[in-house]
C-alpha cells in the first residue's frame, strides 16, 4: 500500500490544477449515495480502471434545491441507479456492528426488510457493556423485563411554532435541556463529545446551541445542577441537523422532533430516509422527543413539504411564501414507528408534574405572551 500515492479530495477538487498530471486508476467514492452523477462521474475522467461506490442509498440523497433538476432525476445518484437496476455487482454490508440491538430493531425491519443483522454480541451471547444504555432517570426499567431501554420517546403536548421560515418547539428545547443535564449529572464518564443534538430544523438548532453555549441564564442554572467544570462539556455537544449527521455516530442522540400541532401536519419529518438517519446515529441510547399524536398521525401537504425543505436547505429567513392549494397525503412510516414505541413500552408521557418540573428549569425560555410556569402547562395539556 505504501508504494502507491493515496489521495483523498472531494469529487470537484479530483480536477484541480494541481493534479492536472495525475492518474486515478483506482478510485473509491465515500457516500456516493449523496453524490450527484455528474459530479459522481469527475474523477473518472482521470484514467480511472476500477472504481467503487460506498453508500447507502436508504439514507439521504444529494441535496438539489432546483425543482426542475430534482423532477428531471438529479437528485437520484449515481449508487442508486446502479443498485436499483442491478448490473452492476453489488454487496450489501449486513451486519452491523454500531448499536445496541434495541435501537437498529426498527430500521432493520422497516428500511432494510429486516436484512440488517447484529454482530454486536459476545461469545456468551450478549450485549458488551461498552453499548449498554447510559444512567438515566428517563430510561426506567421496563415493567416485564426489569431491562432499561436503550429507546424511549418523551411526548408532550407543546405547540411548535414559527421562527422566520423555520420551525422552533420551546418545550422540546426545554426537555432536551433535560435529558442532557440528567446524562451529565448521572454518569461522570460521559463526555459532551459522546453526546449529539439532532434536530430537523434550522431554526431549532440554532435555539439549541444557544442554549447551550451561549444564554448565560440556562448555562447558569446548568452550572447550579453540574458544577462549573462539569458545565464545560455543554460546549463540547454537537448541535446538527439530521443532513448534518448523515455518515456521524455518537454514544447517546437527543432527537428533537419539532412538529407537534392539532392539524397533524409533519413536513418534511415524512421523509424516510431522513427517520432513517435520525434513528440509526445512537450506539448506547436514543432520546426521541415530540409530539406522539402528531407524529402519529403524520399528515403531509406535498407542495408545503418540499417548500419547506427547500427553505431549510437554503438556510433563509423571512415569512413562509404563499403556495398553491394541493392534494393532502399521509407518512405511514412515522405511524409505524408510533405502533412500535407503543408495543415495546417505550413512550414515556410528559404531563402534569413531570412536565411542569422541567420546565420549571428553563421557564425563561418560553416566549411571551406565555406569562408563567403554571398556565403554559395548562396549554400544553
Amino acid at each position: 500500500m505504501y508504494a502507491f500515492m493515496q489521495i483523498c479530495s472531494t469529487s470537484l477538487t479530483a480536477v484541480h490544477p494541481s493534479f492536472r498530471h495525475i492518474d486515478f486508476p483506482v478510485v473509491f467514492l465515500d457516500e456516493a449515495s449523496m453524490s450527484t452523477e455528474p459530479a459522481t462521474l469527475i474523477p473518472l475522467m482521470k484514467g480511472c480502471r476500477h472504481f467503487s461506490l460506498i453508500g447507502d442509498h436508504k439514507q439521504l440523497p444529494p441535496i438539489i434545491l432546483s425543482t426542475e433538476a430534482r423532477d428531471q432525476g438529479l437528485a437520484i445518484s449515481l449508487f442508486e441507479r446502479l443498485t436499483e437496476e442491478g448490473v452492476v455487482p453489488s454487496i450489501m454490508l449486513d451486519v452491523q456492528y454500531r448499536m445496541h440491538p434495541s435501537i437498529s430493531r426498527f430500521p432493520s425491519h422497516e428500511f432494510y426488510n429486516r436484512a440488517i443483522q447484529d454482530g454486536i454480541f459476545d461469545e456468551a451471547g450478549n450485549v458488551p457493556d461498552r453499548l449498554l444504555p447510559p444512567t438515566s432517570r428517563h430510561l426506567a426499567p421496563l415493567p416485564d423485563t426489569s431491562v432499561r431501554p436503550s429507546v424511549v420517546f418523551m411526548d408532550h403536548r407543546g405547540p411548535e411554532s414559527t421562527s422566520g421560515r423555520s420551525r422552533v418547539n420551546w418545550t422540546d428545547a426545554m426537555v432536551v435541556c433535560s435529558v442532557v443535564n440528567d446524562l451529565l449529572l448521572s454518569n461522570p464518564e460521559l463526555m459532551g463529545s459522546d453526546i449529539g443534538v439532532i434536530a430537523p430544523y434550522a431554526a431549532q438548532v440554532r435555539l439549541l446551541y444557544r442554549l447551550f453555549n451561549s444564554d448565560a441564564r440556562t448555562l447558569e442554572r446548568f452550572k447550579a445542577s453540574l458544577g462549573d467544570q462539569r458545565a464545560m462539556q455543554l460546549s463540547k455537544i454537537e448541535v446538527k441537523t439530521v443532513d448534518g449527521y448523515e455518515g456521524r455516530e455518537k454514544e447517546v442522540i437527543v432527537f428533537s422532533t419539532v412538529r407537534n400541532n392539532a392539524s397533524g401536519q409533519i413536513g418534511f419529518l415524512s421523509d424516510r430516509r431522513r427517520l432513517n438517519v435520525g434513528l440509526t446515529r445512537a450506539k448506547r441510547a436514543l432520546f426521541v422527543i415530540g409530539g406522539l399524536k402528531t407524529l402519529g398521525a403524520g399528515r403531509v401537504d406535498e407542495r408545503r413539504r418540499r417548500k419547506e425543505m427547500e427553505r431549510e436547505q437554503e438556510g433563509q429567513e423571512g415569512e413562509p411564501a404563499p403556495v398553491a392549494k394541493s392534494a393532502r397525503t399521509r407518512s405511514d412510516v412515522w405511524t409505524r414507528y408510533v405502533n412500535f414505541l407503543r408495543e415495546e413500552n417505550l413512550i414515556r408521557p410528559l404531563e402534569g408534574a413531570p412536565l411542569r418540573s422541567m420546565m420549571a428549569e428553563h421557564i425563561h425560555l418560553v416566549p411571551p405572551p406565555i406569562p408563567d410556569v403554571e398556565e403554559y402547562a395548562s396549554a400544553c395539556q
